[in-house]
């Protein structure tokens, strides 16, 4: 048979030898087209499952954070030069991997998204899936991915059609892209589902799965209006996100864990006070989304690399750690109901790793291993480098180190083997919503129910209400050694307003103390940047003041548009019509 094909063409070829060119350029009949990638329903909702897919990318297994918090005033580094420069503003190479990655992996969703929205609406018979949800799940992602986008770069290109390989689309405006945002997600909001899960009523295509609910587009929406506006004159939406969050509150029966911890354990995952969370998983492939890694091959990986570029030794590299006047801000106050035996915030060990951690939290475990007697000589003793269970190669005892994310509540050893964390990111959860809620009711005139809201936050870590502080502050001055800065972290923030159940206190205190309680509440999970951005970085001299005593990049490097990330540079280079955010 072969012999018999092979002669056929042989022949075709010379009775066809006179035959133009045109004639001769025959297209694969296999190959895919939009007709036959996107042709049925079946096919839109396997694009669906792409666009998820992009959630375990290796933007949202390390390098969000690395973005939203590593730039702000709550983490560092001192790793490898090139990364404590870009950590610490220099910015020697605006195209560095963490920031063109996370640019160039968030385009890559909303390509996908873009791909679902055009051609859902190209399908004429629907019988299994609702196409309406799924456009909706598809514009409620792609707002998300563009609020990452506008909130770090304030002019990244829009693009919401399918894009070919050659387009260079114009840089956005701001204002227009929070609109665009807001209509997407708003437009979600109206068509998706509380919740997928059989339990609470559902029936559909999608029983019993993590998707984006209305709640998501509901959290987008809030978090777009609260941070449109001017960073050098300020004029933000807080009314507009006080509505939006107050449905959340009411209407979205989430309930704050008791234990501050739930949220960042894999034994206690889309729990109660959860809004959504990426869905990471053990798998075999866990290089997949490694380090800038794609991850689009056949066998992917759905774990998360958080705990290796930010854990301590011996888990990790310590490529971000926290900023030293967070631990000195947590200890501010004594909690008035001691939890797990301590007398300190309950949030502190869930959130950061020092030395004194087990002399402060007697009970406290760390990566099921290391406690209060295993890694020192004896329970009392300094910790050394001969002691049991440590790597001392890169942990330094004068410094913080992030504990959130970081597989704590995993064994390292197993860990290590592995190269799998399969804890789940939370992304909107009710504990960091409640203090937007907090800042919108009081930018909006209403300051007791501002108080209220700070302090049902507060009650959770143990801590008293703000009026009761004077029964459990605790003098905290610190002098950070690299600016020379002294810090009072009770008379610079506003607390002194509040103490035997004042009334007298003003908007001004709100916002001081905001600056130190959402750091204890969401330290580390990609909210700083974008909240000191909106309090006043590059417009508020006061405040940039205590910023740059606090810390030494912003002391040393920032200028006002350094409230924004640099474009990469192969992007700006790469397009003629994009041009780098004017100042950089």
């Amino acid at each position: 048979m072969k012999t018999v094909k092979i002669w056929t063409i042989v022949l075709c070829a010379c009775l066809l030898g006179s035959c133009s060119k045109d004639v001769l350029e025959l297209s694969n009949p296999n190959s895919l087209t939009t007709a036959t990638a996107f042709g049925t329903e079946a096919d839109i909702n396997s694009s669906l499952i792409g666009i998820y897919h992009s959630f375990y990318s290796s933007y949202y297994a390390m390098m969000n954070t690395l973005q939203f918090s590593g730039q702000s005033d709550e983490a560092t580094s001192e790793s490898a030069a090139w990364i404590q420069q870009y950590a610490k503003h220099v910015y020697s190479d605006m195209n560095c991997r963490w920031n063109f990655t996370s640019y160039n992996q968030l385009y890559e969703q909303v390509a996908r998204c873009n791909q679902v929205i055009q051609y859902a609406d190209e399908i004429e018979e629907w019988k299994t899936y609702d196409k309406e949800q799924i456009i909706a799940q598809a514009r409620a992602i792609r707002a998300f991915d563009y609020y990452q986008l506008a909130m770090m770069y304030q002019i990244p290109p829009y693009v919401d059609y399918v894009a070919a390989a050659g387009d260079q689309p114009e840089a956005g405006v701001f204002d227009d892209l929070c609109q665009k945002i807001i209509e997407d997600a708003d437009a979600a909001y109206k068509v998706l589902p509380a919740s997928y899960q059989t339990s609470a009523g559902y029936n559909g295509p999608w029983k019993d799965s993590y998707m984006v609910t209305k709640w998501f587009a509901a959290c987008v929406k809030a978090k777009t209006y609260m941070n449109w506006g001017d960073y050098l004159k300020g004029g933000y939406h807080y009314a507009e996100a006080l509505d939006v969050y107050k449905d959340i509150i009411e209407n979205g029966h989430f309930v704050m864990m008791d234990d501050y911890t739930d949220n960042f354990r894999f034994t206690t995952e889309n729990n109660a006070e959860s809004i959504f969370e990426i869905q990471f998983e053990t798998c075999s492939s866990n290089f997949g989304n490694y380090w800038g890694i794609t991850n689009n091959g056949a066998n992917v990986s759905t774990t998360s690399w958080r705990w290796k570029f930010l854990g301590t030794g011996p888990v990790g590299w310590t490529d971000q750690n926290g900023e030293y006047w967070v631990l000195p801000a947590f200890k501010n106050e004594k909690a008035k109901e001691q939890i797990n035996g301590s007398e300190w915030d309950s949030r502190i060990p869930a959130t950061i790793f020092y030395a004194d951690i087990f002399k402060d939290f007697p009970q406290h475990v760390q990566w099921q291993t290391w406690s209060a007697t295993q890694g020192r000589k004896t329970a009392d003793s300094e910790i050394s480098a001969d002691a049991a269970g440590f790597s001392f190669i890169d942990w330094v005892a004068n410094r913080v180190y992030c504990n959130k994310y970081t597989g704590q509540y995993q064994d390292y050893v197993f860990l290590n083997a592995s190269g799998v964390d399969a804890t789940n990111q939370r992304i909107f959860r009710l504990g960091e919503i409640l203090l937007d809620y907090a800042e919108c009711l009081a930018q909006t005139g209403d300051l007791k129910g501002a108080v209220a809201v700070i302090d049902q936050v507060r009650a959770r870590a143990g801590l008293c209400p703000l009026g009761e502080r004077q029964n459990y502050k605790v003098e905290s001055v610190w002098t950070n050694p690299e600016t020379g800065g002294t810090t009072d972290f009770n008379k610079e923030y506003g607390y002194a307003a509040f103490e035997n159940n004042s009334t007298s206190y003003t908007l001004a205190d709100i916002m001081k103390v905001l600056d130190i309680e959402c750091m204890k509440e969401s330290c580390f999970e990609t909210e700083r940047l974008v909240d000191i951005r909106r309090w006043g970085l590059s417009r508020d001299n006061e405040f940039l003041a205590k910023v740059k005593k606090r810390s030494y990049k912003y002391n040393a490097n920032f200028t006002p548009v350094r409230a924004w990330l640099p474009l990469p540079t192969d992007d700006v280079q790469n397009n003629p019509n994009l041009n780098q955010l004017s100042g950089w």
